[in-house]
């Protein structure tokens, strides 16, 4: 069978020509109203009677998806939805699979829905749980009464859960059946809903056609997914309306456009930046690609010109500039290359929601390497790749066949995950230089003597590496540009991360220090306690208090730190204590019973700490 324009051409023998035209004729009747047919002298026919009030669960997909696995032709005879007979046509071997398939739907929907008590004995009767995720745009237009049709047909619980999902309950034939149901339910809802461009893509960039009149972009995704469009350029929003389907097809198209985009940041000299400035504003605007130019600015501290768009509308802008660089008898500009994939969770929203779904986003950059710094940021078993993982809290995928790295996560993650990034690879070639910039609120400097780097490195960095593990850090000795830099028998060592993480490994490398150089941090130290909320405190030890603090291996400086959710380092002979409030007091408090328990008896008043309810949920607590 195949269809030559609106004409339907049968070839076969005179019995296959027939089968085939009475099908397509059923079919045709079918679309307008019921179909009986006699089969009690056909031997291409197989009957399966249905209770009438489950020819629900073979409705839709499930017959489509029944034939195609069976290589048969079946509907339901007379009025689909008070029909009590499937018919199914093909050859033997298809109708008897087709027939076993269709009993066993039928034998395996229960007589009731599944109870409470169900899930106890889930284990011997397969009753299990299904959720299928929903937007609030489709939310918003769900029907109590579509989806209680579903869970009369199919014996599966189906509930709306708010805006977020659809929970499917039951035996689990029945809930594969009712969550195809659902499925298609959704796919053929009407829907309208924005499509959020972010705010660093112009507006234009969707709309504008090209000086050849090819048409725009928005213009390529209505034309091939047939989805009504209305744009709104004062308020910067465009529209999508029509199936479910169909939006968010047309929805995928524009985020798998937006992510595309990359960023070339071209490294200039401070005395091209004018030339290189007004060759953009006189040659960019006749290049094809233009449109698609989201921006391209020149960033006069950086010394750099950054090139944001599509990937053919910044290579032809690259070119541009390489061009004018080779005719001035310039060095050809370095320059790195990122990708943002503009394809956050939620990026269409209904008109009516204020908040851009852009807040926070997590979307993902493509750096590109040279094949050294793959390897290096690699790191040994992919040690450096998971510690700048852990630190900025971005996710890194690093695809060693093209040397680039994607970065995952929201802008804060992934920005630092770019610093530490750009810190490794310059550890590779010479000393690393870090100012003030540098600090995102996760950078600590720490002076170290020149005689005690090789003590704080330890054997091939050992001491350091195990510091960043303890820790969750990054670390490494920097050429430090910034205030009081430079000092002179002093190097600076960075330490990235979160606040407690830095402060913990701060004050190993403090102790290490000590040990070499006795006195260097803990000359004029006291006991001393911080008003601040998040402090640091000190608490000079005797030399026999020490080793009973310290424990062995440091045991039971360990167990105080963990029971008082303090920072407990000992440098030299002195106790620091970092944390908040309560856990510095604890530490404290811990600290100060066990001197005592190393001369005579303790004995703690547990009762303390306040009366009444706010007392008592604080000695719970303790």
């Amino acid at each position: 069978v195949e269809y030559v324009g609106n004409i339907a051409f049968m070839v076969g023998q005179m019995a296959e020509r027939t089968r085939a035209r009475e099908y397509i004729t059923w079919l045709m009747q079918q679309r307008v109203g019921p179909v009986f047919i006699d089969v009690s002298e056909r031997s291409d026919a197989t009957v399966v009677e249905v209770p009438r009030e489950l020819t629900g669960i073979l409705k839709g997909t499930t017959l489509r998806d029944l034939e195609y696995e069976t290589d048969t032709f079946c509907f339901l005879e007379g009025d689909v939805d008070n029909s009590d007979r499937v018919l199914i046509f093909g050859h033997l071997k298809g109708r008897k699979q087709a027939e076993k398939k269709v009993r066993d739907l039928i034998r395996v929907r229960p007589r009731q829905l599944p109870t409470e008590n169900s899930w106890e004995r889930g284990r011997h009767d397969k009753v299990v749980k299904a959720e299928v995720r929903i937007n609030p745009v489709v939310a918003e237009v769900l029907e109590p009464e579509r989806l209680m049709a579903i869970q009369q047909a199919c014996g599966a619980k189906v509930t709306q859960n708010g805006s977020d999902s659809v929970t499917v309950q039951g035996y689990e034939q029945q809930v594969n059946v009712a969550k195809k149901q659902v499925h298609e339910y959704i796919y053929n809802l009407k829907v309208e809903e924005e499509f959020v461009i972010p705010q660093d893509i112009p507006f234009h960039t969707l709309l504008a056609k090209s000086s050849d009149g090819r048409p725009s972009v928005l213009e390529d995704v209505r034309n091939q997914t047939r989805v009504r469009v209305k744009v709104s350029p004062p308020d910067k929003k465009i529209m999508l309306g029509g199936l479910f389907s169909t939006v968010a097809n047309a929805r995928r198209q524009l985020q798998a456009f937006l992510g595309s985009f990359v960023t070339h940041n071209v490294h200039l000299e401070r005395s091209q930046l004018e030339k290189i400035g007004g060759l953009g504003k006189k040659e960019f605007p006749k290049l094809q690609n233009f449109r698609h130019l989201s921006a391209a600015q020149i960033n006069k501290e950086l010394c750099s010109l950054i090139l944001s768009g599509s990937p053919e509308a910044v290579e032809e802008a690259r070119n541009c500039v390489d061009d004018y660089f080779r005719k001035q008898g310039w060095a050809e500009p370095k320059s790195e290359v990122y990708a943002l994939k503009h394809q956050g969770k939620g990026a269409a929203r209904h008109a009516g929601d204020s908040e851009s779904p852009f807040a926070g986003r997590r979307a993902a950059e493509i750096i590109q390497l040279t094949d050294d710094d793959s390897a290096f940021i690699l790191g040994r078993g992919g040690k450096t790749k998971h510690k700048i993982a852990k630190v900025s809290g971005a996710q890194l995928e690093l695809h060693e066949h093209n040397n680039t790295v994607e970065v995952i996560g929201s802008d804060m993650d992934r920005r630092r995950a770019r610093k530490y990034i750009d810190l490794v690879r310059a550890q590779r070639v010479g000393p690393v230089h870090v100012n003030e910039a540098h600090d995102d609120g996760d950078l600590t400097m720490i002076d170290v003597p020149n005689d005690c780097v090789g003590f704080v490195t330890g054997t091939q960095g050992n001491f350091l590496r195990t510091c960043e593990e303890e820790w969750g850090t990054l670390m490494f000795f920097c050429d430090y540009q910034g205030p009081g830099g430079g000092a002179s028998g002093i190097e600076r060592l960075a330490i990235f991360g979160s606040r407690a993480g830095r402060t913990g490994a701060e004050l190993k490398v403090m102790a290490a220090i000590e040990t070499k150089r006795p006195g260097f941090f803990t000359r004029n130290a006291q006991d001393a306690c911080s008003t601040e909320e998040w402090g640091r405190d000190t608490l000079p030890l005797g030399p026999d208090e020490l080793s009973f603090a310290l424990g062995k291996d440091g045991s039971t400086r360990k167990k105080l730190a963990r029971a008082s959710g303090c920072i407990l380092e000992y440098v030299g002979m002195v106790a620091f204590m970092s944390g908040n409030i309560g856990a510095r007091k604890r530490a404290r408090d811990y600290l100060g019973w066990l001197m005592k328990q190393r001369t005579g008896t303790v004995y703690v008043d547990v009762e303390g700490g306040g009366g009444g309810a706010r007392g008592a949920a604080a000695r719970r607590a303790d």
